[in-house]
């Protein structure tokens, strides 16, 4: 979760995106970062430690975004060979998950959100 006082610091960059004991814990190994914008800043920068991943205001998702506009669930990003997002809510397009290109930003207004790959490059 960002902090209320600093919505530029990132909270998540300590957290290790790849963990060599995960497998035999019975966790997602993931090699993939989620990055978070607004206003084209980076705002968070999030390591998965699941396959779903879930994004909005409530403290129950993944991914917090204490943005009072923005919906206590926005949506969903679904990890695997293919990586794929759902939006849910009054915003949403539609039910079913589309294909999420890594590099590529998708809106969840008012941010935008990005699969990095490793290996990635970050400019911001």
């Amino acid at each position: 979760m960002l902090p209320d006082s600093n919505p530029d610091i990132f909270d998540d960059l300590t957290n290790p995106s790849i963990n060599p004991s995960a497998a035999s814990e019975g966790r997602f190994e993931n090699e993939h970062l989620i990055l978070v914008k607004r206003k084209k800043k980076v705002v968070f920068i999030f390591s998965p430690r699941e396959r779903n991943i879930t994004l909005g205001r409530s403290r129950k998702n993944s991914i917090v975004l204490p943005d009072p506009s923005f919906p206590r669930r926005a949506g969903e990003i679904i990890l695997g060979p293919v990586a794929h997002y759902r939006k849910t809510g009054k915003d949403a397009d539609s039910k079913a998950p589309s294909p999420m290109l890594p590099g590529k930003e998708y809106p969840f207004p008012p941010y935008t959100v990005r699969l990095l790959e490793p290996g990635g490059i970050l400019v911001n």
